[in-house]
């Protein structure tokens, strides 16, 4: 749902000068992104410098397993995680010559599993990493 997306032109510029400054902490895994985890405002941020032209034309895949599967609708059961992929363009995403960052919302429930990357369609994954928040 588009509510679901934050307004990531007017605050580009303040996240990045966020991550620079270390406001969000190390990241929580490094690949082609760097990725962290906003706590206080259930997102999660990826971060590249520099951002190359391809970069764009990649796809995120971001699949979320909650601690408790039962927090998943009936529907999502089968897969046992929440999908939440989303495309490299201008309502998610904002580069500049020098970094591009991404934002996506996490939903609320309590997390176990994160596992994100990109793929380009036709050609496959680009990158992937797991994330274990309960470890």
């Amino acid at each position: 749902p588009i509510e679901d997306l934050p307004d990531i032109r007017g605050r580009a510029y303040e996240i990045v000068a966020a991550l620079t400054a270390g406001d969000f902490g190390e990241p929580i895994a490094h690949s082609d992104f760097d990725i962290y985890l906003d706590q206080d405002n259930r997102r999660i941020i990826y971060f590249k410098r520099p951002c190359a032209p391809d970069d764009a034309r990649a796809k995120f895949f971001l699949h979320i397993t909650p601690s408790d599967t039962r927090e998943l609708p009936d529907y999502k059961h089968e897969h046992g995680f929440d999908n939440f992929d989303f495309n490299f363009d201008g309502s998610q995403v904002q580069a500049s010559d020098n970094w591009c960052v991404a934002m996506r919302r996490l939903p609320g429930y309590p997390i176990e599993r994160i596992r994100t990357g990109q793929f380009v369609s036709g050609e496959g994954q680009v990158w992937r990493t797991d994330i274990n928040l309960n470890e």
